[in-house]
């Protein structure tokens, strides 16, 4: 089920499958939530799964200014 949350101004997409416990799945820079296609299925039958996008990735638009490694995690730790 794909969505979009509100993290700090920034519309974030992310997408949910399975059900346990959760596992959040962060892609890797220049790739979006995408680059994990061959694994949601085989981890979604223990987890739920969470794969939000970054700033500028796949679904989540990009935002003007820098964007360092410290807002990322800043972000991940929004998205719960």
């Amino acid at each position: 089920m794909a969505t979009y949350v509100d993290l700090d101004g920034v519309r974030t997409w992310y997408e949910e499958y399975g059900t346990g416990r959760p596992l959040v799945l962060l892609h890797p820079g220049g790739y979006g939530a995408a680059a994990f296609e061959v694994n949601i299925g085989p981890l979604a039958e223990h987890f739920h799964i969470y794969t939000p996008e970054r700033r500028g990735h796949g679904n989540t638009p990009d935002v003007a200014g820098r964007y360092t490694f410290e807002q990322g995690a800043q972000d991940t730790i929004a998205f719960f």
